[in-house]
């Protein structure tokens, strides 16, 4: 019986032998072990990105990348390397749920927004009048990667509430919750969920939620 690895690599030998470069040798990072297989990049995506992965903002550009013999199923927060240029994992789908054939949405290293955020959380005194008083204080300064989900406006209350939804990468930081907020460049910005990578303590991924009705 011919496998899904088999067919994957016999398409990859095809295609490296049609198309120079097509095909790259490369190195998935796990922040723990590395994994050695061969992958092609797709094209440049459009602002039309589908429902659900990350849409590139002005200066960032997300791309497929279909890996082949890495052994491993590509996961978000993971890198993927071919020595020259960084991709970072946005999401993935193993096909066929065979694990040798998988697609993933990458952003290169230089096209994802890095930058220093401030982790905060609150904390809540008694006023002595039945309420309390609430101070922000730092947690933790990090460098993070940032990428946009989703920007729109909408009709709130005879207002237009702007929101914005990003997705930020970090390495893991202790006390950090969805009750946390993170400060990016001087603005507050809400954290929806916290995803502990595949519970490896390696990467966490944030979804952020921001805007100021007006």
């Amino acid at each position: 019986m011919v496998t899904v690895a088999e067919i994957a690599k016999s398409a990859f030998d095809s295609v490296a032998a049609s198309i120079t470069d097509a095909v790259k040798s490369g190195t998935l990072s796990d922040g723990v072990a590395n994994h050695v297989g061969r992958f092609v990049l797709g094209g440049e995506t459009a602002p039309s990105t589908p429902s659900g992965l990350p849409v590139a903002m002005a200066r960032d550009k997300t791309r497929e990348a279909y890996l082949e013999g890495f052994g491993y199923v590509a996961q978000i927060g993971d890198t993927l390397t071919d020595g020259a240029e960084t991709h970072h994992i946005l999401s993935s789908i193993d096909i066929v749920g065979a694990g040798g054939f998988v697609v993933s949405r990458v952003i290169a290293d230089e096209d994802m927004l890095w930058q220093s955020v401030t982790f905060q959380n609150a904390t809540k005194t008694p006023d002595g009048g039945g309420g309390f008083s609430e101070v922000w204080e730092d947690v933790a300064t990090v460098q993070a990667g940032i990428a946009a989900v989703s920007g729109q406006e909408r009709m709130a209350s005879m207002r237009i509430e702007a929101i914005s939804k990003w997705r930020l990468w970090c390495k893991p930081v202790a006390g950090i919750t969805e009750e946390s907020r993170v400060m990016i460049d001087g603005q507050a910005y809400n954290i929806n969920f916290v995803n502990d990578v595949e519970k490896r303590g390696v990467w966490t991924v944030l979804d952020l939620s921001g805007g100021v009705a007006t």
